[in-house]
Protein backbone atom coordinates (compact mmCIF):
# COMPACT_ATOMS: atom_id res chain seq x y z
CA UNK A 1 0.00 0.00 0.00
CA UNK A 2 1.50 2.91 -0.71
CA UNK A 3 1.60 5.80 1.34
CA UNK A 4 -0.94 9.15 0.04
CA UNK A 5 1.05 12.06 0.40
CA UNK A 6 -0.80 15.29 1.60
CA UNK A 7 -0.72 18.21 -0.79
CA UNK A 8 -3.43 20.77 0.83
CA UNK A 9 -0.40 23.04 1.89
CA UNK A 10 1.29 22.93 -1.02
CA UNK A 11 1.39 26.92 -2.04
CA UNK A 12 2.87 27.80 1.46
CA UNK A 13 5.79 25.52 1.66
CA UNK A 14 8.32 27.88 0.86
CA UNK A 15 6.74 31.03 2.68
CA UNK A 16 6.38 28.66 5.69
CA UNK A 17 10.61 28.38 5.95
CA UNK A 18 11.45 31.51 4.62
CA UNK A 19 9.46 34.22 5.71
CA UNK A 20 10.84 37.35 6.87
CA UNK A 21 11.79 40.46 4.98
CA UNK A 22 15.21 40.98 7.03
CA UNK A 23 16.73 37.45 6.86
CA UNK A 24 16.92 37.28 10.24
CA UNK A 25 14.26 35.14 12.70
CA UNK A 26 13.58 32.38 14.44
CA UNK A 27 10.11 30.73 14.20
CA UNK A 28 8.06 27.17 15.62
CA UNK A 29 6.31 26.23 11.77
CA UNK A 30 2.25 26.04 12.24
CA UNK A 31 0.77 22.48 11.60
CA UNK A 32 -0.04 23.62 8.32
CA UNK A 33 3.39 24.64 7.71
CA UNK A 34 4.99 21.91 8.81
CA UNK A 35 2.85 19.56 6.93
CA UNK A 36 3.65 21.67 3.45
CA UNK A 37 7.45 21.37 4.37
CA UNK A 38 6.77 17.54 5.29
CA UNK A 39 5.25 17.19 1.69
CA UNK A 40 8.00 18.47 0.03
CA UNK A 41 10.64 16.28 1.64
CA UNK A 42 8.56 13.76 0.68
CA UNK A 43 7.79 14.06 -2.32
CA UNK A 44 11.64 14.69 -3.23
CA UNK A 45 12.15 11.49 -1.94
CA UNK A 46 11.46 8.29 -4.77
CA UNK A 47 11.78 5.61 -1.96
CA UNK A 48 10.02 7.83 1.18
CA UNK A 49 6.98 8.80 -0.87
CA UNK A 50 5.74 4.81 -1.26
CA UNK A 51 6.18 3.91 2.42
CA UNK A 52 4.12 4.75 5.97
CA UNK A 53 5.30 8.02 6.81
CA UNK A 54 3.76 9.44 9.93
CA UNK A 55 3.86 12.86 11.33
CA UNK A 56 3.04 13.38 14.78
CA UNK A 57 3.25 16.52 16.83
CA UNK A 58 5.15 15.12 19.49
CA UNK A 59 7.94 13.03 20.02
CA UNK A 60 6.55 10.07 20.65
CA UNK A 61 3.60 8.00 18.27
CA UNK A 62 1.99 4.53 18.26
CA UNK A 63 1.52 3.13 14.56
CA UNK A 64 -0.83 0.33 13.59
CA UNK A 65 -1.36 -2.27 11.12
CA UNK A 66 -4.80 -3.99 10.75
CA UNK A 67 -4.93 -7.47 10.34
CA UNK A 68 -8.17 -9.81 10.10
CA UNK A 69 -9.26 -13.70 10.46
CA UNK A 70 -8.14 -15.52 6.85
CA UNK A 71 -11.89 -16.93 6.47
CA UNK A 72 -14.84 -15.68 8.11
CA UNK A 73 -17.27 -16.36 5.42
CA UNK A 74 -19.65 -18.99 6.87
CA UNK A 75 -23.32 -20.32 6.24
CA UNK A 76 -25.84 -21.24 9.07
CA UNK A 77 -29.57 -22.42 8.99
CA UNK A 78 -31.90 -19.23 9.75
CA UNK A 79 -31.59 -18.47 13.96
CA UNK A 80 -28.53 -20.02 14.35
CA UNK A 81 -25.42 -18.16 15.90
CA UNK A 82 -22.18 -18.13 12.82
CA UNK A 83 -19.75 -20.71 13.96
CA UNK A 84 -16.85 -17.88 12.99
CA UNK A 85 -16.32 -14.02 12.87
CA UNK A 86 -14.30 -11.89 11.52
CA UNK A 87 -11.89 -10.63 14.01
CA UNK A 88 -9.51 -7.15 13.16
CA UNK A 89 -6.35 -7.05 15.56
CA UNK A 90 -4.03 -4.18 15.59
CA UNK A 91 -0.49 -4.50 15.56
CA UNK A 92 1.34 -1.93 17.36
CA UNK A 93 4.70 -0.23 17.15
CA UNK A 94 5.72 2.81 19.24
CA UNK A 95 7.84 5.29 17.79
CA UNK A 96 10.26 7.49 19.50
CA UNK A 97 11.11 10.37 17.85
CA UNK A 98 14.94 12.01 18.60
CA UNK A 99 16.12 15.30 17.69
CA UNK A 100 18.48 16.27 13.97
CA UNK A 101 19.16 19.75 12.79
CA UNK A 102 20.26 20.72 9.36
CA UNK A 103 22.79 23.88 9.53
CA UNK A 104 23.13 25.75 6.37
CA UNK A 105 25.12 28.30 4.73
CA UNK A 106 23.81 30.48 2.09
CA UNK A 107 26.43 32.99 -0.01
CA UNK A 108 24.43 36.27 -0.88
CA UNK A 109 25.37 35.53 -4.53
CA UNK A 110 23.01 32.69 -4.42
CA UNK A 111 20.55 35.33 -3.23
CA UNK A 112 21.41 38.15 -5.34
CA UNK A 113 21.28 35.55 -8.48
CA UNK A 114 17.58 34.49 -7.37
CA UNK A 115 16.21 37.62 -6.44
CA UNK A 116 12.40 37.48 -5.80
CA UNK A 117 12.50 33.55 -6.30
CA UNK A 118 15.72 33.61 -3.67
CA UNK A 119 12.93 32.07 -0.76
CA UNK A 120 11.65 29.64 -3.06
CA UNK A 121 14.76 28.31 -4.34
CA UNK A 122 16.39 27.95 -0.81
CA UNK A 123 13.71 26.38 0.60
CA UNK A 124 13.41 23.34 -2.29
CA UNK A 125 17.27 23.42 -1.96
CA UNK A 126 16.92 22.87 2.01
CA UNK A 127 14.14 20.25 1.52
CA UNK A 128 15.77 17.73 -0.84
CA UNK A 129 19.22 17.92 1.14
CA UNK A 130 16.76 16.68 4.08
CA UNK A 131 15.29 14.34 1.62
CA UNK A 132 18.44 12.93 0.56
CA UNK A 133 19.70 12.66 4.25
CA UNK A 134 16.66 11.45 5.59
CA UNK A 135 16.27 8.79 2.88
CA UNK A 136 19.89 7.71 3.46
CA UNK A 137 20.17 7.75 7.37
CA UNK A 138 17.06 4.74 6.97
CA UNK A 139 19.66 2.69 5.61
CA UNK A 140 22.98 3.49 6.74
CA UNK A 141 21.81 4.37 10.75
CA UNK A 142 23.20 2.16 13.40
CA UNK A 143 22.45 3.88 16.34
CA UNK A 144 20.48 6.95 17.96
CA UNK A 145 23.59 7.86 20.03
CA UNK A 146 25.27 10.58 18.38
CA UNK A 147 28.35 11.60 19.17
CA UNK A 148 28.53 14.84 17.71
CA UNK A 149 30.77 13.78 14.52
CA UNK A 150 29.40 10.15 12.69
CA UNK A 151 26.10 10.61 10.87
CA UNK A 152 25.72 6.74 11.19
CA UNK A 153 24.85 7.98 14.67
CA UNK A 154 21.87 10.32 14.09
CA UNK A 155 19.16 7.21 14.03
CA UNK A 156 19.05 3.59 13.99
CA UNK A 157 17.64 2.85 10.50
CA UNK A 158 15.69 -0.21 9.12
CA UNK A 159 18.91 -2.16 7.92
CA UNK A 160 20.55 -1.94 11.84
CA UNK A 161 16.67 -2.97 12.98
CA UNK A 162 16.98 -6.28 10.78
CA UNK A 163 20.11 -6.60 11.82
CA UNK A 164 19.60 -6.67 15.94
CA UNK A 165 19.03 -10.15 16.51
CA UNK A 166 18.94 -9.53 20.43
CA UNK A 167 16.23 -6.62 20.17
CA UNK A 168 14.24 -7.78 17.39
CA UNK A 169 14.36 -11.29 17.32
CA UNK A 170 10.96 -11.74 15.35
CA UNK A 171 12.49 -10.44 12.26
CA UNK A 172 13.42 -13.76 9.78
CA UNK A 173 17.11 -13.36 8.71
CA UNK A 174 18.93 -15.66 5.99
CA UNK A 175 22.52 -16.57 5.56
CA UNK A 176 24.03 -15.97 2.31
CA UNK A 177 27.13 -17.46 2.81
CA UNK A 178 26.39 -20.53 1.06
CA UNK A 179 24.68 -19.04 -1.79
CA UNK A 180 26.12 -18.00 -5.01
CA UNK A 181 23.34 -16.36 -7.29
CA UNK A 182 20.98 -13.54 -6.50
CA UNK A 183 18.42 -16.37 -7.76
CA UNK A 184 19.20 -18.81 -4.52
CA UNK A 185 19.47 -15.42 -2.51
CA UNK A 186 16.08 -14.21 -3.25
CA UNK A 187 14.69 -17.51 -3.17
CA UNK A 188 16.01 -18.03 0.33
CA UNK A 189 14.49 -14.66 1.47
CA UNK A 190 11.21 -15.48 -0.41
CA UNK A 191 10.71 -19.07 1.23
CA UNK A 192 11.51 -17.50 4.53
CA UNK A 193 8.49 -15.38 5.04
CA UNK A 194 6.11 -16.81 6.76
CA UNK A 195 2.83 -17.96 4.93
CA UNK A 196 0.65 -15.43 6.61
CA UNK A 197 2.42 -12.79 4.99
CA UNK A 198 3.26 -14.58 1.72
CA UNK A 199 1.42 -11.84 -0.84
CA UNK A 200 3.45 -11.11 -4.27
CA UNK A 201 1.14 -8.64 -5.09
CA UNK A 202 2.08 -6.53 -1.41
CA UNK A 203 5.48 -7.98 -0.19
CA UNK A 204 8.46 -6.34 -2.36
CA UNK A 205 12.36 -7.08 -2.75
CA UNK A 206 14.82 -4.06 -1.60
CA UNK A 207 18.11 -3.72 -2.94
CA UNK A 208 21.81 -2.42 -4.02
CA UNK A 209 20.94 -0.85 -7.88
CA UNK A 210 24.77 -2.64 -8.34
CA UNK A 211 23.17 -6.11 -6.89
CA UNK A 212 20.06 -5.42 -8.62
CA UNK A 213 22.15 -5.60 -12.43
CA UNK A 214 23.99 -8.56 -11.29
CA UNK A 215 20.43 -10.15 -10.99
CA UNK A 216 19.84 -8.51 -14.27
CA UNK A 217 22.86 -9.78 -16.18
CA UNK A 218 22.18 -13.81 -14.49
CA UNK A 219 18.14 -13.67 -15.53
CA UNK A 220 19.88 -12.09 -19.29
CA UNK A 221 22.35 -15.09 -19.59
CA UNK A 222 19.57 -17.44 -19.33
CA UNK A 223 18.03 -19.47 -21.85
CA UNK A 224 14.67 -17.38 -22.67
CA UNK A 225 15.94 -14.87 -20.38
CA UNK A 226 16.23 -11.53 -22.45
CA UNK A 227 12.24 -11.30 -22.85
CA UNK A 228 11.73 -11.37 -19.00
CA UNK A 229 14.76 -8.76 -18.65
CA UNK A 230 12.90 -6.15 -21.44
CA UNK A 231 9.62 -6.74 -19.55
CA UNK A 232 8.52 -2.72 -19.63
CA UNK A 233 6.92 -3.35 -16.34
CA UNK A 234 10.36 -3.66 -14.46
CA UNK A 235 12.34 -6.80 -12.93
CA UNK A 236 10.58 -8.77 -10.27
CA UNK A 237 11.23 -12.06 -9.03
CA UNK A 238 8.40 -14.90 -8.46
CA UNK A 239 5.57 -12.49 -8.61
CA UNK A 240 7.44 -9.93 -6.23
CA UNK A 241 8.50 -6.25 -7.61
CA UNK A 242 12.18 -5.14 -6.75
CA UNK A 243 13.02 -1.87 -5.63
CA UNK A 244 16.71 -0.31 -5.59
CA UNK A 245 17.63 2.24 -3.39
CA UNK A 246 21.32 4.06 -3.76
CA UNK A 247 21.22 3.87 -0.02
CA UNK A 248 20.71 -0.35 0.38
CA UNK A 249 24.34 -1.74 2.14
CA UNK A 250 25.78 -4.17 -0.81
CA UNK A 251 24.92 -8.00 -0.68
CA UNK A 252 21.99 -7.44 1.98
CA UNK A 253 18.48 -7.85 0.99
CA UNK A 254 15.40 -6.48 2.82
CA UNK A 255 11.71 -8.01 2.06
CA UNK A 256 8.70 -7.27 3.49
CA UNK A 257 5.53 -4.70 2.78
CA UNK A 258 6.00 -1.05 1.81
CA UNK A 259 3.45 -0.50 4.56
CA UNK A 260 5.01 -2.35 7.00
CA UNK A 261 7.94 0.20 6.63
CA UNK A 262 7.63 3.21 8.80
CA UNK A 263 9.37 6.79 8.83
CA UNK A 264 8.69 9.22 11.31
CA UNK A 265 9.25 12.85 11.27
CA UNK A 266 7.64 15.30 13.82
CA UNK A 267 5.62 18.45 13.09
CA UNK A 268 7.39 20.26 15.86
CA UNK A 269 9.70 22.04 13.24
CA UNK A 270 12.00 25.00 14.31
CA UNK A 271 13.43 27.20 11.60
CA UNK A 272 16.02 29.88 12.45
CA UNK A 273 17.95 32.17 9.92
CA UNK A 274 20.89 34.85 10.37
CA UNK A 275 22.46 37.32 8.47
CA UNK A 276 26.04 37.35 8.60
CA UNK A 277 27.84 40.04 7.28
CA UNK A 278 31.46 39.36 7.86
CA UNK A 279 30.71 36.02 5.63
CA UNK A 280 28.78 37.35 3.48
CA UNK A 281 25.78 34.93 3.78
CA UNK A 282 22.61 33.95 5.64
CA UNK A 283 23.06 30.71 8.14
CA UNK A 284 20.09 28.64 8.39
CA UNK A 285 18.81 25.48 10.63
CA UNK A 286 16.37 23.72 10.64
CA UNK A 287 15.48 21.40 13.55
CA UNK A 288 12.74 18.57 13.67
CA UNK A 289 12.44 14.64 15.52
CA UNK A 290 12.88 11.51 13.69
CA UNK A 291 12.53 7.85 13.57
CA UNK A 292 12.51 4.76 11.73
CA UNK A 293 10.83 1.62 12.43
CA UNK A 294 8.77 -1.59 11.61
CA UNK A 295 5.39 -2.32 12.39
CA UNK A 296 5.23 -5.85 12.16
CA UNK A 297 8.73 -7.62 12.67
CA UNK A 298 7.47 -11.55 11.67
CA UNK A 299 6.46 -9.41 8.23
CA UNK A 300 10.17 -8.69 7.92
CA UNK A 301 13.00 -11.34 5.79
CA UNK A 302 16.53 -10.25 5.90
CA UNK A 303 19.07 -11.58 3.73
CA UNK A 304 23.18 -10.86 4.04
Amino acid sequence: MQTQVHKSSRMPIYKAIMTGSDWRDTKILTVQEADGFQSLVVDLSTFLKQIRTVRPKGIEYTVYLADSTAHALTRTPDGEEPNTTATVTKMVRRLELRPVRLPAIIGFSFIEEHGSQAEKEIAKLLAQKFANELTELGFVGTTDTYDGTNFNTLAKGWIAIAQDTTGRPDIHRVDFSTLTTWRDKLDAVINAMPSRWYNPSKNVIIMNPTDYREFADEIGSMTGGLPYLLNPNGLKWKGHNIITVEYMPAGKVLFTRLDNIVFGMSKNIQRSREVNHFRQAVFYNIRTYIDYEFIVDDMVVFGQ
